[in-house]
């Protein structure tokens, strides 16, 4: 479970990213985080990765304050977490199957199960048969296909995305989500920061709208607008 309590982030120009910030996701959940650019989505992520900390209040994962980690135990904390960005961040001179191996050899798995999980997800996502070409030589669905391999090959409890159907034409987008979906019911966790209104309003998830850094809604089975056409 990831639980906020009262968390507040402001910048050093003092830009206020989260104000009093409260809520909670339970494991297994897919949320959906809304709100105009700038309104704190993307902060609310990088706070849970600990790729960034708060300044009030506190962060807990399954019981455990993860705002009072040192930097040596955040990468044990992110080990527990797959990441799938808008721009695919994939490594330009590696195969498919290289960028994903790479994500297990970070880890220290071994050369064995690399050779037997892989594949396995390669499989999953649909690009079995494309491990041996480079990104370039991929249209933009396939290469977040491949980023998402590469998200879940570790196994993770929690996948989070930010916009990562950003780049994508509407039946790539819904492709790549349907994936999401799968993921989600093998009870990963999914936390996804998006302004793709059609998305949200098809699949009825959770929906946490944040605006100038306030939680102003938390609606399950919810559409990207409420029902006063705001947002």
């Amino acid at each position: 479970m990831i639980e906020f309590v009262d968390v507040n982030k402001t910048y050093e120009n003092g830009t206020v990213a989260l104000a009093s910030a409260s809520f909670k996701i339970e494991n297994g959940e897919f949320v959906f985080l809304v709100g105009p650019s700038g309104a704190g989505k993307t902060t609310v992520t990088k706070l849970v990765m600990r790729e960034e900390n708060v300044t009030g209040g506190h962060v807990y994962l399954d019981g455990n304050d993860i705002t009072l980690l040192t930097q040596k135990e955040i990468p044990y904390l992110r080990r527990k977490m797959g990441v799938v960005f808008q721009d695919f961040r994939l490594l330009d001179d590696r195969t498919v199957y290289e960028n994903v191996e790479f994500a297990m050899q970070i880890i220290g798995a071994s050369r064995r199960d690399i050779r037997r999980r892989v594949p396995v997800v390669l499989n999953e996502v649909g690009l079995n048969y494309k491990a041996k070409m480079l990104p370039r030589q991929l249209s933009g669905g396939e290469q977040q296909r491949v980023a998402l391999a590469r998200a879940i090959v570790n196994r993770p409890s929690i996948l989070i995305a930010d916009e990562p159907t950003g780049n994508l034409n509407p039946k790539t987008a819904m492709e790549i989500m349907d994936l999401f979906e799968r993921i989600n019911s093998m009870g990963t966790t999914i936390i996804m920061a998006t302004h793709a209104k059609d998305i949200v309003d098809i699949m009825h998830k959770r929906v946490i709208e944040v605006e100038d850094g306030a939680i102003v809604r938390d609606e399950q089975g919810g559409a990207y607008t409420n029902v006063d056409g705001q947002i």
